[in-house]
């Protein structure tokens, strides 16, 4: 008998490629049941928690919303007396910090289709009858500007509404008799019975609880509901996670009507500071400074991580006190002081990187630049094949990733007579281009020593030293210009 192994061997391949074939339309059909909609994928966003903080609930919300982008649906009167929440540092599940909220104030929630979440009470069921009565309109500020996010709840149930960017909101109620609650983070809630009502515009007024916060002018402090001028003030929670090597750095980005540029790509350099505009054609145009009551000359070396509060006055009424040094604007740095308490040293590190952006301009290599002349019948004789012996790329040889180191120790104290605070601080910063680096040391100690009840007297001692290595700095234009087969070393 003979056997013909040739086809026993295509039998069992032909056997193998359908059961392959199988398995791929399995997979295929596994897959694309897998990427079918999921209503509770929203609970399971992940909430980064930069620092051990404790919030309030609706700042917890706020929270939530920026990271995750849910939208809240609740009354205020449900979380007026809520305790603050302690929040340490990680990453943690939308719904475990929602229960960790909510669960000591008996309330609970519950997501819905279009990422929303309906906060009410434990044990208050969801109305599931559709109400009969439609109700829209707009929620304003007193200067008419629309609050996109606003709540509207229909008072006693869980049925409510966000305005959108516009201000605009629609909502369908039970009946007239209905009251609706609208409130806002930094405004005083209002209630509205809805009677006849079709379309309702509501405005909403700031809360005033805000308004005894002290700021620094001029050579005194103000609370802010008596400030009639323009003034900005910036704590130093605002600056916390910002690494610049100078104070006038920090604050772009962070005042409205302050322009603030870099003068150049070198580390260290001191950036351009407009408030208001250009006030001058041909005159000076910087602001004044002034640093724990002390005018400075120019832009003041300061440690951003002893800064407590930066005010930034804009107008001539807020100048006043400085004359004519202050026609371009004010800017007082208040660098901080020592609390009454236990003593406590902190240590701080953060490092950054720095990229060089091309911007997309491209240079041609050797072989290019060759070819891009010889088409042309050139005749130099210094016009040779050697040429592409040599091909140098002069961007990557004159540029690196610039890489930035700050730390800092602080050291602080105070009783009822005494408060200290001590800081030192090391600032390096390698620039994108080669042979540029900044080394600034700095040193700041602040002592208020209480005498007696009249006399008091508050020494500071400030220091800080740059070295500045230039030695090597060469035009940006010349990594440009210079030739591909030029050497660039003797």
């Amino acid at each position: 008998m003979k056997i013909n192994f040739t086809n026993v061997f295509f039998q069992k391949r032909k056997k193998l490629l359908l059961n392959i074939m199988r398995t791929f339309i399995l997979l295929c059909f596994t897959t694309a049941f897998s990427f079918s909609p999921n209503s509770t994928f929203s609970q399971n966003a992940k909430i980064k928690i930069a620092t051990n903080k404790t919030i309030s609930v609706a700042e917890l919300f706020e929270m939530i919303q920026q990271q995750a982008g849910y939208k809240f649906i609740y009354s205020d009167d449900l979380i007026a007396n809520a305790p603050r929440i302690e929040l340490k540092k990680g990453v943690i599940l939308a719904k475990k910090l929602l229960k960790k909220g909510l669960k000591p104030i008996g309330c609970t929630f519950e997501f819905t289709e279009n990422e929303t979440v309906i906060v009410k009470r434990e044990n208050t069921p969801i109305p599931e009858a559709i109400p009969q009565l439609s109700i829209k309109g707009t929620v304003i500020d007193i200067d008419g500007n629309p609050l996109p996010g606003a709540n509207i709840i229909e008072k006693g149930t869980a049925n409510g509404a966000q305005t959108d960017f516009d201000g605009n909101f629609s909502l369908n109620v039970t009946d007239t008799n209905s009251i609706l609650v609208i409130s806002y983070i930094g405004f005083t809630s209002q209630e509205i019975t809805v009677n006849d009502q079709v379309n309702i515009n509501i405005t909403l007024l700031a809360d005033a609880s805000g308004l005894d916060e002290v700021i620094v002018v001029a050579y005194g402090t103000q609370k802010k509901e008596a400030i009639t001028s323009s003034v900005v003030s910036i704590k130093s929670e605002e600056l916390k996670d910002v690494t610049t090597p100078d104070v006038g750095s920090m604050l772009q980005g962070k005042a409205a009507g302050v322009q603030i540029t870099a003068s150049s790509g070198a580390p260290g350099a001191t950036p351009d500071i407009l408030i208001r505009g250009r006030a001058s054609l041909g005159g000076r145009v910087t602001p004044l400074w002034v640093v724990d009551g002390v005018i400075q000359h120019g832009t003041p070396i300061v440690n951003p991580n002893d800064v407590a509060s930066i005010s930034i006055l804009k107008d001539a009424s807020a100048t006043a006190l400085y004359g004519s040094r202050g026609a371009n604007g004010v800017i007082i740095v208040n660098t901080k002081r020592g609390k009454i308490g236990k003593s406590e040293i902190k240590v701080s590190s953060k490092i950054a990187m720095n990229e060089f952006n091309t911007g997309g301009f491209e240079v041609m290599n050797s072989q290019q630049l060759y070819d891009y002349h010889t088409q042309f019948g050139n005749s130099n004789p210094w016009f040779t094949p050697d040429l592409l012996t040599r091909d140098t790329d002069w961007l990557n040889l004159g540029t690196q990733t610039g890489i930035v180191r700050d730390a800092n120790i602080s050291f602080t104290s105070g009783t009822e007579k005494l408060n200290l605070f001590i800081n030192a601080g090391y600032y390096n910063e390698s620039g994108t281009l080669r042979g540029n680096e900044l080394d600034r040391y700095t040193f700041r100690m602040n002592l208020d020593y209480g005498i007696s009840e009249r006399l008091k007297i508050m020494p500071k001692l400030s220091f800080s030293f740059d070295d500045r290595d230039r030695t090597a700095e060469a035009p940006l234009y010349e990594l440009y210009l210079n030739l591909p087969w030029d050497l660039p070393y003797d």
